[in-house]
C-alpha cells in the first residue's frame, strides 16, 4: 500500500529527517543518516574548491541516477535504492531532505543550479547548503547510485 517501485539503486545509509511541509530544515547541513548530512560528508574541502586529485570544481559537476538501480519509494519522504550492477551492493535508505536532493539529480544541472534551486525553492541561502549536496551526491556516487553526465 503506498508503495510504488522503478528501476534505479543504493546503499545502508539514511540521509535526513523529513523536511517541514514547504520548507527544509535549517540547513540541509542539520539532517541525514541519525539526523545529519554533515555526519555522512565525503572529504571536507568546501564545493568551490577543486578536488585535488581531479582538478574538477566538484559544485559544477552534472549527476544522474545510473541505469540499473532499484528505487522502492514508500512515502514521499522515504526511499531505498540499491546499485544492481553491484553484488555486493547493500540497500541505501534515503529520508527528508536526501529525497529532495535524489530526486533532483537529473543530469542535466550542476550541483551548484539544484543547491541555487533548492535554496530559492526554500528561502535559504545557497552557500550554506551547497556543500552538502555535493557531499551527499559524492557519497551516491561513491555507492555507484549516480553518475557523472
Amino acid at each position: 500500500m503506498g508503495e510504488t517501485s522503478e528501476t534505479r539503486s543504493t546503499t545502508d545509509a539514511s540521509v535526513g529527517p523529513s523536511p517541514s511541509e514547504g520548507a527544509l530544515p535549517e540547513s540541509i547541513a542539520a539532517s541525514a543518516a541519525s539526523g545529519s548530512l554533515e555526519s555522512d560528508r565525503i572529504g571536507s574541502s568546501p564545493s568551490h574548491e577543486p578536488d585535488a586529485a581531479a582538478g574538477v570544481d566538484q559544485s559544477l559537476r552534472v549527476l544522474a541516477h545510473v541505469d540499473d538501480v532499484a528505487v522502492a519509494r514508500s512515502t514521499a519522504e522515504r526511499l531505498v535504492v540499491l546499485a544492481l550492477a553491484n553484488a555486493d551492493a547493500k540497500p541505501f535508505a534515503i529520508e527528508g531532505t536526501g529525497v529532495i536532493i535524489w530526486d533532483e539529480l537529473d543530469g542535466v544541472r550542476s550541483l551548484a543550479r539544484i543547491a541555487g534551486d533548492l535554496a530559492e525553492e526554500f528561502g535559504v541561502d545557497a552557500a550554506v547548503i551547497e556543500p552538502d549536496v555535493v557531499s551527499f551526491a559524492a557519497e551516491l556516487e561513491s555507492r555507484g547510485l549516480v553518475t557523472h553526465r
